[in-house]
């Protein structure tokens, strides 16, 4: 979307009725400021386009790393916990950073509505000054507006949109391109002249009956004549505002000065103030919230309530939780340092876009896979006390039953009252882990794993975790702290097939 934004704040033209400036005009040195400054405010509407589109660049950077992350953690097993928090916190933020931009675009186009009625004033009181300046060189004071002069005075060169001058981008308000170095609308500065009172104007623009730049040709009864029952005429949005009082000349006519916008022309502060909004709205609030996600010291990291509540999102900390300790440091550093990989394209000439779409279809297809074989096979369980005994339970005369369930194998040639029994290759590494542990219930000791690499190599790609790096839960030991834990989805009696679904759903992403 283009928005033309522009906007005319003018300093005072005083009243002059002195017989000594009879040739004063409006001199085009005093009007290059606002020159450059109607140049940059046609090019107003490309930058406030600029730092929308520029806001929406980033998001979708960040919205890229996420998606990437996760495409190398791979579609079908468990991301560990640096990825998971990655796309917690990248969701969190990304949301807000998408609200901001939709709140930036309605500024800026509350500020575009607001800036039509002002580009018409604008081309309009143009229009009126050239209208009154005659062509080519004259000695007279009659209708000479405008003069490259240096004296100020009638001789120059008058301009026109002919003979522009440096007036030219005034007549055409084209030539934006200085707009991109500086905001176009610190209009304060580009108005600054040497004039006493930082006036833009000479002090000899209007004048009195045959002296001075007469802005209208006044008749026995206009507007402007002592009888005239009209007093006063504001014109360009009021830029221009014309006031009766004296003979055959208006007593006092004047462009209004900048500090006085406010009062007497509400459209253009109106203007002023929907532009600044939008430009802030744009760059202020998205870049700190952008920015947080590749903050890499951990104590200014810590302080951001959205990571905070990242690593409740992802379990690493309970719900209670109201700062960030300290043994989440290394995770954190984990994070930033993954961020390089993730922030580079995919190897192998692969394209985001593309890739982003099979990796969703294919985490999906591994959930749904996970959940239709939990609902449809019973489970033997591995960590019973005696799991030979659960398959043996099912009978020797239930063969399909048997081969059905999950870790049970039905072997004939066993004997009676065991033909049901335990998968071979799960028995050998029941009798391991038995013999590593001691016994305990069948059960990997987690808690002798120190970091988060160990304790997940114990997991098996495509299989429920064994053992997580994680807080405790209610029922278990130092539940504030983030250590190997025994992995949620083994029960001490039982594979719980409600908790395998629910966690891997928890998952997807």
């Amino acid at each position: 979307m283009l928005w033309v934004v522009i906007i005319l704040p003018v300093l005072t033209l005083p009243r002059q009725t002195s017989a000594t400036h009879a040739k004063a005009v409006i001199h085009d040195t005093n009007l290059q400021n606002l020159c450059g400054l109607a140049a940059n405010l046609a090019a107003a509407g490309v930058h406030l386009k600029d730092k929308i589109e520029s806001f929406k660049a980033k998001i979708e950077a960040e919205e890229n790393i996420r998606r990437t992350a996760l495409i190398l953690a791979g579609a079908t097993k468990l991301h560990n916990l640096t990825v998971r928090l990655a796309d917690a916190y990248a969701s969190i933020k990304l949301a807000k950073a998408t609200q901001l931009l939709a709140d930036a675009g309605g500024k800026a186009a509350i500020a575009a509505g607001d800036a039509g009625t002002v580009a018409g004033a604008v081309s309009e009181a143009f229009s009126i000054l050239e209208q009154h300046t005659k062509p080519g060189k004259t000695a007279s004071a009659e209708a000479v507006c405008l003069t490259d002069n240096a004296n100020q005075g009638a001789g120059g060169d008058n301009r026109k949109k002919s003979s522009a001058g440096k007036l030219a981008q005034c007549f055409s308000l084209s030539g934006g391109t200085k707009s991109s170095g500086n905001d176009p609308f610190n209009y304060k500065t580009l108005l600054a002249t040497a004039q006493a009172g930082n006036n833009l104007f000479t002090s000899g623009a209007a004048g009195s009956g045959s002296s001075g730049c007469a802005v209208t040709n006044i008749e026995t009864t206009s507007f402007g004549k002592a009888s005239a029952t009209l007093s006063q005429l504001n014109l360009a949005a009021d830029l221009i505002q014309l006031t009766a009082g004296g003979s055959n000349d208006h007593a006092g006519s004047k462009l209004i000065a900048h500090s006085e916008v406010q009062s007497k022309a509400p459209k253009l502060q109106t203007a002023i103030t929907s532009y600044v909004t939008a430009i802030k709205a744009a760059t202020e609030p998205p870049t700190v919230h952008l920015q947080q996600l590749h903050e890499s010291n951990w104590q200014a990291a810590a302080a951001d309530e959205d990571l905070l509540q990242a690593f409740k999102d992802v379990a690493a900390i309970p719900p209670t939780t109201a700062k960030l300790p300290d043994n989440l440091k290394n995770i954190y550093e984990d994070y930033v340092k993954a961020r390089q990989q993730w922030s580079q394209k995919l190897e192998g000439g692969k394209n985001i876009d593309n890739e982003w779409p099979k990796y969703l279809a294919a985490r999906s297809a591994w959930l749904l896979e996970i959940e239709l074989a939990a609902e449809k096979k019973p489970t033997c369980p591995t960590t019973a006390t005696k799991p030979e005994e659960a398959c043996n339970a099912i009978g020797d005369s239930e063969a399909k039953k048997c081969n059905e369930t999950d870790n049970c194998h039905f072997d004939s040639s066993k004997e009676a009252g065991k033909k049901c029994t335990l998968k071979k290759e799960l028995k050998e590494k029941l009798e391991k882990v038995n013999q590593e542990t001691g016994g305990k219930d069948g059960k990997t000791d987690c808690s002798t794993h120190q970091d988060q690499k160990s304790c997940e190599e114990v997991n098996t790609a495509g299989k429920p975790a064994t053992c997580g790096w994680r807080s405790g839960k209610d029922n278990e030991d130092e539940k504030d702290k983030v250590k190997c834990r025994n992995g949620s989805f083994l029960a001490t009696k039982q594979f719980a097939l409600s908790v395998v679904s629910a966690a891997f759903a928890a998952l997807l992403f």
